[in-house]
């Protein structure tokens, strides 16, 4: 039997209004990994380095109750946090029936990235397994059919049978910017607030929009600088200074891919900048940029860079 490529639904929402909650420091928020549950360590053995394809045994049959989890490598790099977070996997899922690998996929390259909720729609009892793993990190999970949700008939298992995965968590964009807070002079610009999870929010002042573009940094990073031939992640967040709404978000969707290379005036105050960063950029009514008839003030956080790992 081939080893099927298993579809990852990518959920969608609409845009979010920001909540504003206080000035409070935002950033990437930091969590405590969950104990090892179940037998599944046990059952299971797993040779090969963290990122490529691993050779796998099972004690056969393999039955799991519920979500079982154990961490075989624990990574040291960026943890995940948020479902909406961007995250580059490989994956390798066999029968706990007959130990025969079903998918097997994300180890090649970087170019299949996708948000934890987009794995988890398809594979539910994935998110407990996935919740504050870092990267770098090798997990294996012991899956039931309802854990396995309606990744099992794509998969080719009955109701009764459980599958085992073990995952190699090769990359993990950050969820926020984790900077450290810039001091920005400017009478009369907008302040930015921010949510528990790092996420902006912004107060528009009631004076006049500023007549040419602005850009401050309101983060700086300690990650790699951007250039411009790279193609990087970010979250936006962009609100209009006439009517103070916000106009675009990709919060609590997909992280943005912008490449770098463009002429466009995001691209080009984006390249130089470093991964964990966040810049505030105002377009000027009338700007090319947004095409609209008011000024636009653009909030956007750096995630990371594509195609690397570790």
């Amino acid at each position: 039997m081939p080893v099927r490529k298993l579809p990852v639904a990518l959920a969608v929402t609409g845009l979010l209004a920001v909540a504003l909650v206080g000035c409070s420091a935002g950033g990437s928020p930091t969590c405590t990994r969950a104990a090892s549950t179940g037998d599944i360590g046990s059952l299971v053995s797993v040779s090969g380095e963290v990122g490529a394809q691993p050779d796998v045994s099972l004690s056969l049959p393999l039955h799991s109750s519920g979500t079982e989890v154990a961490d075989l490598s624990t990574g040291t790099g960026t943890e995940i946090v948020s479902d909406t977070q961007a995250v580059a996997l490989g994956i390798t899922i066999l029968s706990g029936e007959t130990g025969e690998i079903l998918v097997q996929q994300g180890y090649n390259s970087l170019d299949s990235v996708n948000t934890v909720s987009a794995w988890t729609s398809t594979l539910p009892g994935l998110e407990s397994a996935l919740m504050c793993a870092a990267e770098g990190s090798r997990v294996v999970v012991g899956l039931d059919s309802d854990a396995l949700g309606s990744g099992a008939s794509t998969l080719g298992l009955t109701d009764d049978q459980s599958a085992v995965a073990v995952i190699d968590v090769r990359k993990v964009y950050l969820s926020a910017a984790d900077g450290a807070d810039q001091y920005n002079a400017g009478f009369g610009l907008p302040v930015v607030v921010y949510a528990p999870g790092g996420q902006p929010g912004v107060i528009v002042p009631d004076s006049a929009a500023p007549s040419d573009q602005v850009v401050q940094l309101l983060k700086k990073g300690d990650g790699e600088i951007t250039t411009a031939d790279q193609t990087i992640r970010v979250n936006y967040l962009t609100v209009g200074w006439d009517d103070k709404t916000v106009t675009g978000t990709s919060w609590g969707d997909d992280p943005y891919q912008i490449d770098l290379s463009g002429t466009d005036a995001v691209s080009q105050a984006l390249v130089g900048q470093t991964v964990g960063s966040q810049l505030m950029v105002i377009f000027p009514a009338g700007s090319e940029t947004t095409g609209s008839d008011s000024a636009q003030v653009f909030i956007v956080d750096i995630l990371g860079v594509d195609g690397q790992a570790g």
